[in-house]
């Protein structure tokens, strides 16, 4: 059972039949493959009950896998018309926080405003599809 509503796939071609079309400048390349999102959600180690910060969750696909091994999710997507249909997409899942901003302040920083949402105790983990 999919945490979200829509599959990556269907996500991308609403999105397209709306005109979108992904970004260069922001190094956008989507993750459609649920099998693939899975085994990076392994391979990254993901446990039940884990904090992970996801940068760039895209169109879901690894959040989605994140959530399906019960992980807690705080995503940042730095495109707004992306994290609207995340929103959305994901609206009931209280495992998922979605924060729509630049996730660096900088070249070699973490935004505060993401830092503040990082557990100050305990270990968190950090995972992502970035090319």
């Amino acid at each position: 059972m999919s945490a979200g509503k829509l599959g990556a796939k269907d996500l991308l071609a609403q999105l397209r039949s709306e005109g979108f079309r992904p970004s260069k400048s922001l190094g956008q390349n989507f993750l459609l493959d649920p099998n693939l999102a899975r085994a990076l959600a392994r391979e990254a180690q993901i446990a039940a009950g884990d904090f992970v910060l996801e940068i760039g969750p895209g169109l879901g696909s690894l959040t989605e896998a994140l959530l399906a091994l019960g992980a807690r999710v705080l995503a940042v997507e730095i495109d707004q018309r992306l994290a609207a249909r995340l929103a959305d997409n994901f609206e009931h899942v209280r495992e998922l926080e979605l924060l729509t901003r630049d996730a660096l302040a900088g070249k070699h920083a973490l935004a505060p405003e993401l830092l503040e949402r990082l557990p100050a105790r305990g270990p968190w983990k950090l995972a992502s599809n970035l090319p």
